[in-house]
């Protein structure tokens, strides 16, 4: 202990005297004392702050990671290996991955250079706890019973381990992880488990990115988007153009650069992702209002990009859609984004981004919300809609990646039925979904304040944009009639 004690006050951390990891410290900040909600996944309260002070953070961050590092229980005569040796339980992240989220989150420097430091202190703290509750059970006074007889093995062998992890040579990587573990299942389970439409190693890859940097980097400046095409609606948006740059180069750090020199013309047009492929993709993009426009698979570009390709020669492609492919690669060699098809899978993406707007604003809406003096998730009617919009997405959702499937197999002619049930469903399911999260915000719903109004606006006008459901309706009739005459 006297040992641990000295190279403790010997390694006190340069940035402890600096303020910069100053701030509020719980003290025993672990799963045991917070308070989760009952129906969502968040922590609403968090207990025990007899122990609280201002200090260094970084120790309430070290001692959360006491899992990785050891395992220890009263019931047991010794301590057990952490996490770190043991393997992690799925969807568990590593030590690592479970800074970086920290770091990301409060914009703190990577720990690798102090965090021998911070985690020997916690084990030191650890081992002083165990020490007291021993002498107190000596004396017969212990709260834990005959449970801490074992309290005076395990604080000496909390020492051990502190001088352990203090003797190895590299407890944390020297850079963050550039991509967090994926914590879905994996490509083999899903093929397994799932029925025919399951993406390739490739999409896996880059939904995963989407994920990862869509849902945190692109939701958080949506307001702000909001707001800036309110007053400035002809002008370039400087977190837009910013987050797009990023954006761009996170996506592409998956890919295998090479040099751009001497690049074949076909290679300038991206990766050839299919339609199905691109429609995994469409589901990620759609949870944002602005995400198609920063990957540049939004509209009107997609559609200018996919003419002047398909019908335009090769002056007309030299003169407008190279810049429109240069203007979004900026310095990346391989830009992410779909080589171009003959068509887009706009239901996909609209369904989607509803499915967002239902799941995320709708469900969170629904249990915060109060009427006849009960949450609006505690009625009856509500329940059953819900369930029911819920099945009637998940069939749209499939009823468009079957019409993407179609037509990378067997081409716009062929696919034409399905494309046209598509257009008619998913535009109609997305209102129908964004109609009822509308009315479960009230007032709200149909204000600034919220996305809802827009999305609605947005989904409505894909129906003038994709043509009127009589036309399509009408297809899908007159092939069923050429069917039934064939039998």
């Amino acid at each position: 202990m006297f040992e641990l004690v000295d190279w403790l006050r010997k390694s006190i951390p340069a940035e402890d005297s600096t303020g910069a990891t100053s701030g509020l410290v719980h003290g025993d900040f672990r799963i045991d004392n917070l308070v989760f909600h009952p129906y969502e996944d968040r922590v609403i309260g968090i207990l025990d702050w007899e122990l609280s002070t201002l200090g260094n953070q970084m120790c309430d961050v070290a001692y959360s990671c006491m899992h990785y590092i050891v395992n220890v229980q009263l019931d047991k005569e010794h301590v057990s290996e952490g996490l770190e040796t043991t393997g992690l339980p799925e969807g568990i992240l590593s030590m690592p991955e479970f800074l970086l989220e920290y770091c990301s989150a409060l914009g703190k420097p990577w720990p690798a250079e102090n965090w021998k430091f911070y985690v020997a202190f916690s084990l030191f703290r650890a081992a002083s706890i165990y020490t007291g509750v021993y002498n107190r059970w000596l004396m017969g006074n212990a709260s834990a019973g005959e449970r801490a007889r074992n309290t005076g093995v395990q604080a000496n062998e909390l020492v051990e381990c502190a001088l352990g992890y203090i003797a190895r040579e590299n407890v944390l990587p020297a850079h963050p992880p550039s991509v967090k573990r994926d914590v879905s299942p994996s490509y083999e389970s899903l093929v397994d488990a799932s029925g025919r439409f399951v993406p390739n190693r490739k999409v896996l890859e880059l939904r995963q990115r989407l994920i990862q940097r869509s849902s945190i980097k692109l939701k958080s400046g949506q307001v702000e988007l909001i707001h800036s095409l309110r007053v400035c609606l002809w002008s370039s948006w400087f977190l837009q153009v910013d987050s797009a740059a990023r954006a761009r180069r996170e996506l592409a750090a998956i890919e295998n650069k090479h040099d751009s020199s001497g690049r074949s013309f076909d290679q300038l047009f991206g990766e050839g992702l299919t339609n199905l492929e691109y429609g995994y993709l469409c589901e990620i993009m759609g949870r944002s209002v602005w995400a198609p426009q920063v990957f540049n698979c939004g509209a009107p570009d997609t559609g200018n990009m996919e003419v002047i390709l398909r019908y335009g020669n090769k002056e007309q492609i030299s003169e407008w859609l190279i810049p429109l492919l240069e203007g979004i690669q900026v310095t990346e060699p391989r830009p992410f984004y779909r080589k171009i098809r003959p068509w887009k899978i706009a239901p996909l993406h609209e369904t989607n981004r509803c499915s967002r707007a239902w799941n995320g604003a709708n469900g969170s809406k629904a249990l915060s919300r109060k009427t006849f003096g009960m949450f609006i998730a505690q009625h009856g009617s509500f329940v059953s809609d819900l369930a029911k919009l819920r099945v009637e997405l998940e069939g749209t959702r499939l009823l468009v990646l079957e019409a993407a499937d179609h037509l990378d197999k067997f081409g716009n002619k062929k696919a034409r039925g399905i494309l046209a049930m598509a257009k008619v469903a998913a535009p109609n399911m997305a209102l129908k979904v964004l109609d009822t999260a509308i009315q479960v915000h009230g007032a709200a719903g149909v204000c600034s304040d919220t996305v809802l109004a827009h999305l609605w606006a947005t989904a409505r006008t894909l129906r003038i944009a994709d043509g009127p459901d009589e036309v399509h309706l009408g297809t899908i009739g007159k092939l069923e009639l050429q069917r039934a005459s064939k039998l």
